[in-house]
């Protein structure tokens, strides 16, 4: 007779803390979706996350839906079951700068999605070939003033965050130059025609265009974030010469709104602890890749920014939501 009660007692506390929506999170996989596709950034840092959480007895599924400038994967975690189980991993642009030249979003990347964290940072390396006359951005600047909007420079499409930060770079300054689009699967397309002066200049991230500086074919003649790479020590950051000059992208991961607190604070802090670890630190500076430990309402202010700053020089460049 105990034992029956006990037994009753135990289902009773069972079938109340399901209904009280009180079970351990997590206690099932969570799934990571990504928006660019497998053999990207993205997949680095989601299998850097999958093998961590391993450790710590939590299944991650890693699943690439790329295409779609990101609206594809976006979409599909905003309307995913707001229960923690079902999480973006996506780069600050698809958030930032998708809704200033995307027509027709099918959700509201402010509004339908929670940050969670943001992880690496990646700044950009402005470099041109290693035959250029240029040797530093004052000479690529004086170059733009004598030759107005004949000077080039390569990014992976128009509206994307190398083409901003050509267009930054340039009213900053006052010169005019020409950006040369190419399709996102370019890139070493891109850095082919820098090295051979086909086009002036480019703006890379680092772990791309490091191989090519270290052998001599490419010249680093700045870096866009706020200060310099620990791979290219010697160039200096363009606000070094240029006051207020930054552009970088970062990774971030984001959950579907109305995602419990519960759930989004024990991502953001197992995520922190399992970028925090020194042989992923170590991993990630080899990349030029930076983390610094965030909360989700420091992510979702720096959107904001963001996004209101990229959607101001978009409108000045007149780029037209396609």
């Amino acid at each position: 007779m105990r034992l029956l009660s006990v037994c009753i007692i135990c289902c009773i506390a069972v079938f109340a803390r399901a209904a009280s929506g009180t079970e351990p999170y997590p206690n099932k996989a969570i799934r990571l979706i990504l928006s660019n596709a497998a053999g990207s950034n993205q997949s680095i840092a989601a299998l850097v996350l999958r093998d961590g959480f391993a450790k710590r007895g939590v299944s991650v599924a890693v699943d690439a839906k790329p295409g779609a400038s990101g609206l594809i994967a976006g979409e599909y975690v905003a309307r995913a079951a707001p229960d923690g189980y079902t999480i973006l991993l996506t780069p600050s642009t698809y958030m930032s700068i998708t809704p200033h030249v995307q027509k027709n979003m099918p959700f509201d990347p402010q509004s339908d999605l929670v940050p969670v964290i943001q992880l690496f940072r990646y700044p950009f390396v402005l470099v041109v070939s290693a035959a250029s006359s240029v040797r530093s951005v004052s000479d690529l600047l004086a170059r733009a003033k004598e030759r107005p909007g004949r000077v080039t420079y390569g990014s992976l499409g128009v509206g994307g965050g190398q083409h901003l930060a050509g267009e930054m770079l340039a009213r900053m300054t006052g010169v005019r130059m020409l950006n040369v689009p190419y399709s996102p699967a370019a890139m070493q397309a891109l850095i082919g025609d820098v090295t051979e002066s086909r086009i002036d200049a480019a703006f890379s991230v680092t772990a791309t265009v490091v191989p090519q500086v270290q052998s001599g074919k490419l010249r680093a003649i700045g870096v866009t974030g706020t200060n310099r790479n620990s791979l290219l020590p010697n160039v200096p950051a363009i606000r070094e010469s240029i006051p207020g000059f930054h552009i970088d992208v970062w990774m971030g991961i984001y959950a579907p709104k109305g995602t419990s607190e519960t759930a989004i604070e024990y991502l953001n802090v197992a995520i922190s602890e399992i970028l925090k670890a020194a042989e992923i630190r170590s991993k990630m500076a080899n990349r030029g890749e930076i983390f610094t430990p965030n909360t989700p309402k420091q992510v979702a202010e720096e959107l904001r920014n963001e996004h209101e700053r990229f959607g101001s020089l978009i409108l000045d460049i007149g780029i037209k939501p396609e």
